[in-house]
């Protein structure tokens, strides 16, 4: 599972748009749409994706894997969430940015929910939990050094892939809300 290649030109992208949104304070609802709502949207898009696949992937090697031989599966899972991580922080900062600069309700909501994707509960940045891909590692080593059963292993991968498939749902909704809200009432929109 080499998911890393996939992310350059995303990573890249992102930095980039994260210094155009501190660097130009875009007044306009619908610029701010067409310049950086809508990108980093597309740009979770792979991102998204990636997540899914790195959890299915997992519960196939927890399914198939004797609970002696989930040490390699672990180093696995690690790799990606590790080839994951760099990516996730430059979605989360680009969220950040916007909901500490745009003081605009609707596009507030849907920085958040971005930001809040990779975490179980979408709650105050300061006092967040785990993510999910981090929970993931900590699960396999729990079932590898057997303190769990991997059916608790199975069970927590089947929960997080419904709860980010939920999470996805409200983002995709809030996204299509802001783009109607953005692109029809064109005018100025608060900034810090």
């Amino acid at each position: 599972m080499d998911i890393l290649p996939l992310f350059v030109q995303t990573l890249t992208t992102l930095s980039d748009r994260i210094k155009n949104i501190k660097d130009s304070h875009i007044q306009n609802r619908q610029q701010a749409f067409e310049k950086i709502i809508q990108p980093l949207f597309f740009e979770l898009k792979p991102v998204v994706d990636n997540y899914f696949i790195l959890f299915r992937e997992a519960k196939h090697l927890a399914a198939k894997s004797s609970v002696d031989d989930l040490g390699v599966s672990v180093q696995k899972i690690r790799d990606s969430r590790d080839a994951l991580l760099r990516i996730r922080i430059e979605v989360r900062e680009m969220a950040n940015s916007m909901s500490q600069i745009y003081n605009d309700k609707k596009i507030i909501e849907f920085a958040r929910k971005v930001d809040g994707f990779f975490y179980r509960t979408v709650c105050e940045r300061k006092i967040r939990g785990k993510s999910y891909a981090l929970e993931l590692v900590d699960f396999f080593d729990y079932v590898h050094k057997k303190d769990i059963e991997k059916s608790v292993l199975i069970s927590f991968i089947d929960s997080a892939l419904a709860n980010m498939e939920t999470s996805w749902v409200a983002i995709a909704q809030s996204y299509a809300t802001l783009s109607i809200y953005c692109l029809s009432q064109p005018k100025e929109v608060k900034t810090e």
